[in-house]
């Protein structure tokens, strides 16, 4: 055969999986993932008949274009995505041809990892790992950073020359202001997955400085290119143990941003809410309260009252079990 065709089994699994967070979904890569018929898949992201309907990508659409460019097959890039993203997404390309993976190139890794996906394609000169999604701590040794952003990093093996590309920003402070009435924990990763504050939930804020209309602030600082953040606040527990399901509950409250602070709060390139938080992007500070269920069984003798116990597992799986409303 001498044609190719849009690989549409992988569209719908992009949408499934970048659309909703759904990151075990990419175990089917569609015919790019078949290495019988892998040199016959165009895939992509959108094109001109999907982006102007229902099944137009509009979550994680840059982490979605540089799992592309990681896949075997022949990547296609969608003319708007180029324009916005067009350094991350040059970079990328660069590194691909750098790597020498081809429409044919062999996926030697792959798999879920934590709240998010690792794959690993071997090129001719290089390897390439992309981790979609969120991955605590994962294990880079041997591979350089070529792009990082919101739910994505991309990487190639140490041996592959990649001096033709911009290179991805480098670390600096970014310094995090929380606006609350009791000091809130701050859980902190980087773009690349590492863990920057202490486990789940994260590091107990106490640095604090006030502003002109008496509003106290919680900071804290953090070296790194960007990062992703989730605030919080110590629990209110109030009596509301039942016997006959033996649970208990705590009812927390907490404000964090949707966006970038403005100037004057610090710069914080790259920090964006988590992804099982809201997804609205606002101009303000948005208030959220988030109700979570220990299931401790301990009913009346709860051994949960002091803060900051938890029951639930760290990470995104508490997220998952957690409400969010406005």
């Amino acid at each position: 055969y001498n044609s190719a065709a849009f690989d549409f089994p992988l569209k719908y699994v992009i949408n499934n999986a970048f659309g909703n967070s759904n990151w075990g979904a990419l175990s089917d890569k569609g015919i790019a993932g078949d290495p019988n018929n892998n040199r016959y898949a165009v895939t992509f992201i959108d094109n001109h008949d999907t982006y102007r309907n229902n099944d137009k990508l509009s979550n994680n659409v840059l982490a979605a274009n540089a799992f592309i460019l990681g896949l075997p097959g022949t990547p296609c890039i969608m003319l708007p995505h180029w324009k916005t993203y067009k350094t991350e997404i040059g970079n990328m390309i660069l590194a691909r041809k750098a790597a020498g993976i081809t429409n044919q190139s062999s996926i030697t890794e792959q798999g879920t990892q934590g709240g998010g996906y690792v794959m690993k394609v071997q090129g001719s000169v290089g390897t390439v790992m992309v981790i979609v999604g969120y991955v605590a701590n994962a294990n880079t040794t041997g591979f350089k950073l070529v792009s990082t952003g919101e739910n994505y990093a991309y990487f190639v093996s140490d041996n592959v020359d990649i001096s033709g590309t911009t290179p991805p920003d480098e670390p600096k402070d970014i310094t995090v202001h929380i606006n609350a009435a009791k000091a809130p924990y701050l859980y902190v990763w980087s773009g690349s997955s590492n863990i920057l504050s202490s486990v789940w939930p994260g590091d107990k804020l106490s640095q604090t400085t006030t502003t002109a209309d008496g509003k106290v602030w919680y900071t804290a600082t953090f070296n790194a290119a960007n990062i992703n953040l989730v605030v919080m606040p110590p629990p209110l527990y109030r009596s509301a143990h039942n016997t006959s399901t033996a649970t208990c509950f705590a009812t927390l409250k907490a404000t964090v941003p949707t966006r970038r602070p403005m100037r004057g709060f610090g710069t914080m390139k790259g920090v964006s809410p988590v992804a099982h938080g809201p997804a609205q992007r606002s101009q303000k500070w948005a208030a959220h309260k988030m109700a979570t269920k220990c299931g401790c069984g301990m009913a009346a003798n709860c051994p949960h009252h002091c803060p900051p116990a938890w029951c639930l597992t760290p990470g995104p799986a508490h997220q998952k079990q957690s409400t969010w409303s406005m």
